[in-house]
């Protein structure tokens, strides 16, 4: 059982739009061959077009947080779509490098818009159980991730064009803007959890900027977008070019990670609420990081590691965000917007970093870094562990976040 969840049409609604987000960022990773044939592009080139739509992230979510507060889901959501459509519209128009960049940089804006006002959906209407929530939330960003880019991948081998799986996500997103329209979202409320910190219900922004906890957060779902974005945009181009695979067939990898992937995050909502959060995640980074490295580094059958990678992957995004959530109960949309523009950031480094280190010594080294961001994920999140247990007030907060032992 899930749990007592109220408004139950904004919750669907916002499983409709994580389906979407993972179909737009896998159609990314899946038509990156055909971009660099179609305008002579190399990996650098390549990994500055991506980290465009990470900027734009960036700036999407950052303003969804200066203002979600006050204006709420719905007005937030509808901007949010519009700058997504406009995006979608140059990408898969556009003639030239630059306009297709300006595309990225739209459709990143309207993304970072829309997925932090979908992700405070939940404290609203969840009474008890977020990380399960989050993680069924997520899932169906997982969902969304494992058929797009076969689909994409058919799409574009049937019709000998890499725009049209935009065009195609285009007309969701016209749906997508309708059910916003017609959906009725709850008003903000106080969570009943108490606050990590000793603050009231009305903890101040200054002692929210100046506690250790948060920032040992941010910093986890930083290096570990790092990760899931290195994989997401570069896993086809590493398979097709050092392996020898065809587009279709990495693209069924990709597929098949993000099917993993989806099974780990729904999963994920049962076994984080039984063993905990701190161990959930340290675990799943350790086993996602030997899978990554010997994939990347063996040849042969074990490039089949990526895709069993995918199950260990798929729990720590959501689990880091419910350990937010409940940790500053009274400071939802401000953390998550927090949390997702350092996501964005670590999404930048991760397109921008690996294409210059794959350009320069090879794509096997860049994706190196990728392996290296999981084993810090954890770490991270041990140190956050470490520094509640000496704080003396987990045990106070009521928060659903169980420690391990340590």
């Amino acid at each position: 059982m899930l749990g007592r969840i109220s408004h139950r049409a904004p919750f669907l609604l916002a499983l409709f739009a994580m389906l979407l987000f993972g179909v737009l960022d896998m159609i990314r990773g899946v038509v990156a061959p055909s971009i660099l044939h179609a305008f002579s592009l190399n990996y650098a080139l390549l990994g500055l077009l991506f980290s465009l739509s990470s900027i734009g992230y960036l700036v999407g979510s950052f303003l969804s947080g200066l203002v979600l507060d006050r204006l709420g889901q719905k007005p937030v959501m509808t901007v949010g779509i519009s700058v997504l459509f406009f995006g979608l519209v140059f990408i898969a128009f556009g003639k030239t490098y630059d306009v297709l960049g300006l595309g990225y940089f739209l459709a990143g804006i309207g993304n970072g818009l829309m997925e932090i006002a979908v992700n405070s959906v939940v404290p609203l209407v969840a009474t008890e159980h977020q990380s399960r929530y989050f993680n069924l939330l997520h899932g169906f960003y997982g969902a969304g991730a494992t058929f797009a880019p076969i689909a994409a991948a058919w799409v574009i081998s049937t019709f000998s064009l890499w725009q049209l799986p935009y065009v195609l996500a285009g007309f969701l997103v016209v749906v997508l803007f309708v059910l916003v329209l017609i959906t009725v979202y709850p008003a903000a409320k106080p969570m009943p959890t108490a606050p990590l910190t000793k603050a009231d219900s009305s903890l101040p922004l200054t002692k929210l900027f100046v506690s250790p906890a948060l920032y040992l957060l941010i910093l986890a779902i930083m290096v570990y977008v790092v990760a899931e974005v290195g994989i997401a945009n570069w896993l086809p181009t590493f398979l097709h070019t050092t392996r020898g695979f065809s587009t279709s067939l990495a693209a069924t990898f990709l597929a098949l990670f993000y099917l993993t992937f989806t099974v780990g995050r729904f999963t994920g909502s049962v076994i984080v609420h039984r063993i905990g959060s701190v161990r959930s995640i340290v675990v799943a980074s350790v086993l996602a990081f030997f899978c990554t490295l010997s994939a990347s580094f063996f040849q042969g059958k074990a490039s089949l590691l990526f895709i069993v990678a995918g199950l260990f992957f798929g729990l720590i995004f959501p689990t880091i965000s419910s350990m937010a959530s409940e940790a500053f109960p009274t400071r939802t949309a401000t953390v998550m917007s927090m949390l997702f523009t350092f996501a964005g950031l670590g999404s930048i480094a991760a397109t921008w970093l690996i294409g210059v280190i794959a350009t320069s010594f090879g794509l096997t080294v860049g994706f190196y870094v990728m392996d290296t961001c999981l084993l810090g994920t954890g770490g991270l999140i041990l140190l956050f562990s470490l520094y509640v247990k000496r704080q003396s007030r987990w045990k106070d907060t009521g928060c659903d976040v169980h420690m391990p032992v340590l």
